[in-house]
């Protein structure tokens, strides 16, 4: 509503005539002036008016819409335009972007109970996840579930992870280390994670720093331990050109030998030629079943190595194309004519062994290669170890130096030592029994010989007869000729022992035998037991009293142990063959 306010102006007394037209014209102009004003107070009004009454219509016609509204019916077309609160039948489709701020906010810190929520973020909180049905003892459904520790569980059919998971140990249900049984992957003390499994499987490479294997095996047939092995790819014959001072490949059924190709390089790794020319390869096969496979038996052949490539070089046709997928092949020449008697050819597929070494002039550093060490489980006396020395030609026959054996043990003195715990040698002593004229002596080798026992003191051995003055040979015990009686009879007795005569302070033991000898004759037999006594001389006179008198006629055999002998001793031996006739002997 506009209010209008109206102005009055008091009316002038009296005039004078001078002024009377100025009056006037400025009467007028006041007139118009406030007609003026009263018009545009009237326009403004009337707009006022316009206004009021435009508001009142449109507030009008809102209600009017309202009204109509309220009236509409559910499925009336304009209220497909609209976005219902009430649940509808079929899904609201909004077209554009549609901003709840109340309900944001409200989301930003939202739970239900103690099963889950919202943080002030908007992030979800839920305690467990599963699905329906899910039963961990039955293995049906999934879930992600805590213990009654907090700790969570995930328990799922499969797991298929195409990023990252980090987890700190795996195990199968009932992994036991232990008893060996499921399969985990744990942590030890030192966070240091290990691998319990029953199989491993792996299709592609695998490396280790350290890989220790523990299994039971089988060796059949016998394992050489030498020098130089490999497994023949390719053998062709081939003739020696004098002319140019090489082997070529034979173009006839003539040939000196065959050339043998072993793997060089398969592209992964490269392997170092390890043959030399003067090295016997041996190959040799056992109990394969004649017919029950084609071009297969039992082969043997014995060869020396008359040629070794320098390099490395392909295999190729005729055509010059490389075969075998490019690999490079060392290779070798085995002889046709220095080998042994009846000696197989050699074929494809051959695994052949160093088994010694014919020595070429001038390279005696090469000796080394002469000496094999083989693991036998095929032959005479097998199982068995045995080492061999000195293999220059294709016989082992004399080149063992020991072998290891259930039927026995043997070791050849020259090779035997034991060595103190300061790396000095101690020197064994071998018996040999009664010195023969056609055997060869080894260092510190014992023999009965005349009167006495005698020890080979010459490190390259002896074939001279042991007798005083012998640069070879020490005599370490003697007997002693008894006077001739008045019946010209004279008696001596000799002393042997099973283990030599030298014991290592505060180890072993020996065992001594004394024989009583008339004229050269054994009468040991004739004696009794209670005739023969010992006696010992040591630094220490007392005791040697007591063990004297312990070893009164106890008979012609007498042991010696580490107890009997303080750093030295010397023993001897009595016969009391009346009771005016004693023999005595000393070592």
């Amino acid at each position: 509503m506009i209010e209008i306010k109206t102005y009055s102006k008091p009316k002038k007394t009296g005039s004078s005539g001078g002024s009377s037209s100025s009056t006037k014209y400025i009467s007028g102009v006041i007139s118009e002036a406030e007609h003026a004003g009263r018009a545009d107070k009237a326009k403004r009004a009337e707009v006022a008016d316009q206004a009021n009454y435009a508001g009142t219509a449109a507030s009008a016609q809102n209600a009017a819409y309202a009204s109509e509204a309220g009236n509409l019916r559910e499925d009336a077309e304009i209220l497909l335009q609209y976005l219902s609160l009430k649940a509808t039948k079929d899904p609201q489709v909004v077209k554009g972007q549609v901003k709840f701020e109340q309900l944001l906010r409200l989301l930003q810190g939202f739970s239900l109970g103690n099963v889950c929520g919202f943080d002030g973020r908007g992030n979800g909180i839920i305690s467990s996840i599963a699905s329906d049905g899910f039963n961990s003892a039955s293995q049906q459904g999934f879930g992600i579930k805590p213990d009654d520790n907090g700790r969570y569980s995930l328990s799922i059919t499969d797991l298929i992870v195409w990023g990252k998971a980090i987890i700190s140990s795996i195990a199968s249900d009932g992994f036991n280390s232990a008893s060996q049984q499921g399969f985990g992957i744990k942590p030890d003390d030192n966070g240091r994670y290990s691998l319990s499994i029953t199989d491993l499987i792996v299709w592609g490479k695998a490396v280790f720093n350290e890989l220790e294997i523990r299994k039971l095996s089988y060796a059949g047939g016998n394992v050489y331990l030498s020098g130089a092995g490999s497994k023949l790819v390719k053998v062709v014959p081939v003739v020696y050109n004098s002319e140019k001072g090489e082997y070529t490949l034979s173009t006839n059924r003539e040939y000196d030998g065959w050339k043998c190709y072993i793997l060089a390089d398969d592209g992964t790794m490269a392997t170092q030629n390890l043959w030399v020319v003067g090295d016997q390869a041996r190959c040799q096969t056992f109990n394969i079943k004649p017919g029950a496979y084609d071009n297969a038996s039992n082969k043997e052949y014995w060869r020396c190595v008359v040629a070794v490539s320098s390099e490395s070089e392909f295999i190729v046709n005729d055509e010059g194309d490389s075969l075998y997928g490019d690999k490079q092949f060392d290779w070798i020449i085995l002889s046709k004519t220095n080998c042994l008697t009846g000696s197989d050819i050699p074929a494809d597929g051959d695994a052949i062994v160093l088994d010694g070494h014919q020595i070429q002039t001038g390279d005696e550093s090469s000796i080394s290669r002469t000496n094999v060490l083989m693991l036998e489980t095929t032959g005479a006396g097998t199982p068995r170890i045995v080492g061999y020395r000195g293999i220059t030609d294709f016989t082992h026959e004399d080149k063992d130096v020991f072998v290891l054996s259930p039927d026995g043990t043997r070791f050849k003195s020259s090779f035997f030592k034991w060595v103190s715990s300061s790396g000095e040698a101690m020197h064994m002593v071998n018996y040999r029994g009664e010195w023969q004229k056609v055997l060869s002596y080894s260092y510190y080798d014992q023999v009965s010989h005349g009167n006495g026992v005698w020890l080979c003191t010459n490190p390259e051995g002896s074939t001279s007869e042991p007798m005083p003055g012998s640069a070879d040979w020490q005599l370490v015990m003697s007997a002693q000729k008894g006077e001739k009686g008045e019946d010209g009879v004279a008696y001596q007795i000799m002393i042997t022992s099973d283990t030599g005569t030298v014991m290592i302070n505060g180890s072993g033991e020996m065992t001594l035998k004394a024989t009583l000898l008339r004229n050269g004759e054994d009468i040991s037999d004739t004696v009794s037991n209670s005739s023969w006594s010992w006696w010992r001389q040591s630094a220490d006179a007392e005791d040697d009293a007591v063990w004297n008198t312990l070893h009164e006629g106890v008979g012609r055999n007498c042991l010696i142990t580490r107890d009997d002998v303080n750093r030295q001793a010397q023993f001897g031996c009595s016969v009391c063959l009346s009771d005016t006739k004693t023999i005595n002997s000393n070592i």
